[in-house]
C-alpha cells in the first residue's frame, strides 16, 4: 500500500531540447481487443484458500508473488500456478517482517518494503538481507534490475521548495544520485483535515522500467504528460495526450471510506482533503516495446474493465483499450501484471472467492 499525503499537480516543465510527443485523444489505429484467454487458475496455497489476496507482482518469467492480508504472508507461484512456499509472514524473526506495506520485483529478487526497511528474498522465498530505507520519504517507483533502484517521496506534501527529487539508489551499496526532480504545485481538495492517498484520485510519482529497451517512463499521476530517460537519467524525450480531467464528486469519496479504519466522524474532513477530480493516470505498466498507461474512471478499488492507453515507445498514442476478463470477474489493478503476451491477474467471483489467473492475450505488434 502507497501511504501518501500527496495534494500536488505537476508543472509541465521539460528540460530544454527535449522533445515532446503531443498527442490528441484520438489513437493513431483506433481500439485494441486484448482478447484474454484463461491458461490456469489457483484459488489456494497448501490446502488453504486465499482469503484477501492483493499486491501481485511477476517475474520476467512469469513467477509470481503476492500479499494474502487475511494470513498476513506471502506466497510465491511458478509460471504454470504451481505453488513453490509461503513466505515474510508477519513477525520479527529473520525472513519474517514486521509490517508489510508493498513488494517489488528487484531483478530476480523480490524486495518486501517495510516502514524503515527494505527485505530482500530469493524467488524461492529464502530471507537474503535487510536494508534500513524509510519507505515514505523512499518509495521504489522502479527497480532497474537488480538491487537498483528509482525511489521518490511516498508524500508530495511540504516538500522543500515544492520539488520532488527521484534518487537512483543502490540498495547494496548504499550509493544515491539525483535522477530528476519534479517541481509541483498545490491543487485540488482543502489545505484543513487529514488526507491520505487514493490510486487514481491523489497524486503520486508513477514509473515504469521497459527492460526491453532500457528506458524508464515516469511522471506525476496529476498530468498526463509522461517523461522518458535512459537509467542514468538522460533525458530521451516525453509523450503527452490531451484529455480533460473527470470530476469527483464529495459523495463518491465519502463513499470510498466505508468499511475502511477512518472514523465516521473524520470521514468529511478526510473526503474534502482530496482532489476533486480523478488523476490522468493511475499506473504505467511498460513491456515488449510498448507503454500501457491505466485510466482511472472511479474510486473503486476491484473494477469489471479497466481503460488502457497504449503507446509506442517513443509516445506515439496507438490504440486505446479496455481490459475486461472472461466471465467480467472483479480484479485490481494493483493486482494485474503484463508479462510478454500473458496477463496475471487476482481475480474474485461473485461470491468473493479469489483465484491467482494466468491469461492468453493478443498485443499489438511493436512497428
Amino acid at each position: 500500500m502507497r501511504l501518501a499525503i500527496a495534494l500536488a499537480a505537476l508543472l509541465l516543465a521539460l528540460p530544454a531540447g527535449a522533445a515532446e510527443v503531443r498527442n490528441a485523444d484520438r489513437p493513431l489505429n483506433g481500439d485494441w481487443s486484448f482478447s484474454p484467454r484463461l491458461r490456469w487458475a489457483v484459488d489456494q496455497a497448501a490446502g488453504k484458500v486465499f482469503e484477501n489476496p492483493g499486491e501481485l507482482r511477476v517475474l520476467e518469467d512469469g513467477t509470481c508473488v503476492f500479499h494474502d492480508f487475511g494470513p498476513q504472508v506471502s506466497h510465491i507461484f511458478t509460471p504454470d500456478g504451481r505453488h513453490v512456499c509461503a513466505f515474510a509472514a508477519r513477525g520479527d524473526q529473520p525472513g519474517q517482517v514486521p509490517m508489510y506495506l508493498n513488494c517489488f520485483i528487484a531483478g530476480n529478487e523480490i524486495a518486501i518494503g517495510t516502514p524503515t526497511e527494505m527485505h530482500f528474498f530469493s524467488r524461492d522465498g529464502k530471507f537474503s538481507a535487510a536494508v534500513p530505507n524509510d519507505l515514505f520519504q523512499r518509495f521504489p517507483i522502479a527497480f532497474l534490475g537488480g538491487r537498483t533502484a528509482l525511489v521518490a517521496p511516498g508524500s508530495l506534501n511540504g516538500l522543500p521548495g515544492g520539488v520532488a527529487r527521484i534518487m537512483r539508489v543502490d540498495f547494496s551499496t548504499g550509493k544515491e544520485s539525483l535522477f530528476d526532480e519534479l517541481t509541483l504545485a498545490s491543487s485540488g481538495g482543502s489545505a484543513g483535515g487529514p488526507a491520505v492517498v487514493v490510486r487514481g484520485l491523489t497524486p503520486t510519482i508513477e514509473a515504469a522500467w521497459n527492460r526491453d529497451l532500457g528506458s524508464v517512463y515516469y511522471g506525476c499521476s496529476s498530468d498526463y504528460l509522461v517523461r522518458i530517460a535512459s537509467t542514468a537519467g538522460d533525458s530521451l524525450g516525453a509523450f503527452s495526450l490531451d484529455r480533460p480531467h473527470q470530476g469527483v464528486d464529495a459523495a463518491a469519496k465519502r463513499a470510498h471510506f466505508a468499511g475502511s479504519r477512518i472514523p465516521p466522524e473524520r470521514v468529511d474532513a478526510v473526503a474534502a482533503a482530496l482532489p476533486n477530480q480523478l488523476s490522468s493516470f493511475r499506473q504505467l505498466w511498460a513491456g515488449a516495446g510498448l507503454i500501457y498507461v491505466l485510466i482511472p474512471t472511479g474510486l473503486e478499488r476491484e473494477v469489471t474493465a479497466q481503460p488502457v492507453d497504449i503507446f509506442s515507445a517513443d509516445g506515439r498514442y496507438l490504440y486505446r483499450a479496455e481490459l475486461r476478463l472472461p466471465g467480467d470477474v472483479r480484479f485490481s489493478p494493483d493486482g494485474a501484471a503484463i508479462v510478454g503476451h500473458d496477463l496475471f491477474a487476482l481475480c474474485g467471483d461473485a461470491q468473493n472467492r479469489w483465484s491467482l489467473c494466468r491469461f492468453s492475450i493478443s498485443i499489438p505488434d511493436v512497428k
